[in-house]
């Protein structure tokens, strides 16, 4: 893991030394301050927890068959989501996708298909969604949004629905001026569940073994609680980099949201890096309007040998020692 990190960090640095480099701060990015004591105590170990993208039906069919991805790379399966978010008139939500798990990461796939009711639920084209260890955390990270971006913030508490109860999940919070393009949510999984439900630790695990796999809900030890587990056996470890096509608007804010996150961020030629705790985002200029997933590199569990490469529709998976690199056409 230090060897790849080495090499991750190594190739940052070339692209900084060929450059003028920007690094954004607070003052560089708005207008409207926020409390900076507030910011610098409130916005440490915003881990990401999962991406999702929206992709063209016949590379979600490829993927969906894959026995490649479900054998040797990773726990992988399509599955129907349902719950309720409560502060939504206790709107009922449904949504399929495809789960790729990792030890502290997923992947979430989408068919275009299912785009305009994915948008009716609030599923952008492209989604980063955080997570912190404790309820307070993600309140004091309200109270910055609300701060900067005022009437744009929203926040709630989402339920998953198990033996068609609605069980507390997680608390959220997001600003919707990227909406539709890319959803950034931060999450705190809900540390109180056994008292909503009033039945003991053993009782609740058996009752919603399907739903919780462990009964630790830290933002680390915590990526996808449902009928998936990461399977240390297979391939895919963790994404520890993704590359987005932003529109220059979109990159602003998206940088904006980062820096109150605590990441730090600083341009090169043609893109914006951010790095935050076990992760980095490159943020590369779209000429037009267009954000999309170009991207990711995901480190693996253990080293495979030569170089190998799987198509899959639009999508190209490249394998080499111990380094996956995802690329979306």
């Amino acid at each position: 893991m230090i060897f790849l990190r080495l090499i991750w960090v190594l190739m940052i640095m070339l692209s900084f030394s060929c450059c003028n480099n920007k690094k954004y701060t607070h003052e560089t990015i708005g207008d409207t301050m926020v409390d900076r004591k507030n910011f610098n105590e409130n916005t440490n170990n915003v881990f990401l927890n999962h991406i999702y993208t929206i992709l063209d039906e016949n590379t979600y069919e490829e993927i969906k068959k894959s026995e490649f991805l479900k054998n040797t790379f990773c726990q992988c399966q399509e599955h129907t989501c349902a719950g309720v978010d409560e502060n939504d008139s206790g709107t009922n939500l449904s949504w399929t996708g495809l789960y790729l798990i990792g030890e502290h990461t997923f992947i979430e796939l989408f068919g275009q298909k299912d785009q305009s009711k994915l948008q009716a639920v609030q599923v952008g084209n492209i989604g980063l969604k955080f997570s912190v260890d404790r309820e307070e955390d993600l309140e004091k990270i309200l109270e910055t949004f609300k701060q900067k971006f005022a009437a744009n913030v929203f926040d709630g508490l989402y339920k998953r629905t198990a033996d068609n109860e609605a069980v507390p999940f997680f608390y959220y919070v997001c600003e919707a001026n990227m909406f539709p393009q890319i959803d950034l949510t931060i999450m705190a999984y809900h540390h109180d569940c056994l008292k909503k439900t009033g039945i003991t630790q053993e009782d609740y695990n058996k009752k919603y073994e399907k739903l919780f796999n462990r009964t630790s809900a830290s933002a680390r030890s915590t990526s996808m609680e449902s009928l998936f587990y990461f399977d240390k056996n297979k391939l895919f470890k963790d994404i520890e980099e993704i590359t987005l096509l932003v529109s220059n608007d979109i990159k602003t804010k998206l940088v904006e949201q980062l820096l109150l996150l605590g990441y730090t961020c600083q341009e090169t030629e043609g893109c914006v890096i951010c790095h935050g705790p076990s992760i980095i985002f490159t943020l590369k200029s779209s000429e037009n309007q267009e954000c999309k997933l170009l991207k990711l590199y995901m480190s693996l569990n253990y080293a495979v040998s030569g170089i190998q490469t799987y198509k899959l529709g639009s999508c190209t998976i490249t394998l080499e020692h111990k380094i996956a690199t995802w690329v979306f056409d």
